[in-house]
């Protein structure tokens, strides 16, 4: 805003000594250098008034003068200013037990001060004791995170999280033909579709065409893997990239990655222990149930056999 003031004050000046300048322009410049300086005034007074926004990093994040609890988030509909309303619902009985709204649009860090509440709703209920020796937690892939699921494990709360991959290992899924069909629509073309060099120097696409090597070798987690990339001037004009990129219409090439040799982990991850304690119970028929909300953006709480699954339902509101 400073420098647009400055700009137009600056051609106020050099208008000044010629003639014939229309006077309702002038006009109508000053009148917007007045409106930028009015709001401009509004933004340092704010600024004084109020403290640096803190994001999870610790760094300042982007503030709103008109409602700095709030955030921006992304929805069908999309960007919006506004607040994630989590609610947790015993289902059997349809009674809200916990319900919040949170000025963040990530749900990763939310279900630990979901777990809080609840936990202190039903100790005021009952005081001497403690709702999740008796509960099981479950929550769709939103909440899903190595944090949440550490607290899961510290806190003795028997959880199932979906994790975003969860779809594709349940067995129910391959036996799907809405699934299967859905899948045959959608399928891109994966490291199985490529034909990799033997010195990994390059690769070759379904198209015909060479990836080159990117780097060195690349490490992500345990595993150590080699990364190639298509040139944009090869993947641009490619009759084949609705069938090879996620987003054709603003991915301008082609990544692909080959696993060169697995790493044995220390210490298995809290995410890991989910993930094979969530497909044991799912093949075993044991979380049925609850399994089934994980379609949709619903999470779930139950409580054994003494009352429903418990919905944690998202809804972001502007």
């Amino acid at each position: 805003m400073e420098q647009a003031i400055e700009a137009m004050v600056n051609r106020h000046h050099a208008a000044d000594d010629h003639t014939g300048t229309e006077e309702h322009l002038q006009k109508r410049e000053e009148q917007y250098v007045s409106t930028l300086r009015k709001k401009l005034k509004k933004v340092r007074d704010w600024l004084d008034d109020n403290d640096d926004k803190p994001g999870k990093s610790g760094k300042p994040i982007k503030s709103n003068i008109t409602d700095n609890e709030s955030a921006k988030m992304q929805t069908s509909k999309g960007v919006i200013q506004g607040y994630d309303g989590v609610t947790a619902v015993d289902s059997k009985r349809q009674i809200i037990v916990a319900a919040e709204a949170f000025g963040q649009g990530q749900e990763h860090d939310l279900l630990e001060p979901m777990v809080e509440e609840i936990q202190q709703n039903f100790k005021e209920l009952k005081p001497l004791e403690e709702v999740f020796d008796s509960a099981t937690l479950t929550a769709d892939s939103g909440f899903h995170s190595e944090a949440n699921m550490r607290m899961l494990a510290e806190k003795h709360i028997d959880g199932y999280v979906a994790d975003r991959l969860f779809r594709q290992r349940d067995p129910r899924f391959s036996k799907s033909d809405t699934y299967a069909k859905h899948k045959a629509q959608n399928k891109k073309f994966g490291t199985e579709d490529f034909i990799f060099a033997e010195d990994l120097s390059h690769c070759t696409c379904p198209a015909g065409h060479r990836l080159y090597r990117s780097g060195s070798q690349l490490k992500r987690k345990h595993y150590v893997m080699a990364g190639f990339k298509g040139p944009k001037s090869v993947c641009g004009p490619c009759h084949l990239r609705t069938q090879c990129l996620r987003y054709p219409d603003r991915t301008p090439y082609r990544q692909v990655s080959l696993t060169i040799k697995g790493e044995e982990a220390e210490t298995q991850t809290f995410t890991e222990r989910m993930k094979r304690k969530i497909d044991t119970n799912a093949r075993q028929g044991d979380i049925q149930p609850k399994v089934s909300c994980w379609r949709t953006t619903i999470c779930t709480y139950s409580f054994g056999a003494q009352t429903g699954p418990f919905y944690l339902e998202d809804q972001k509101e502007g």
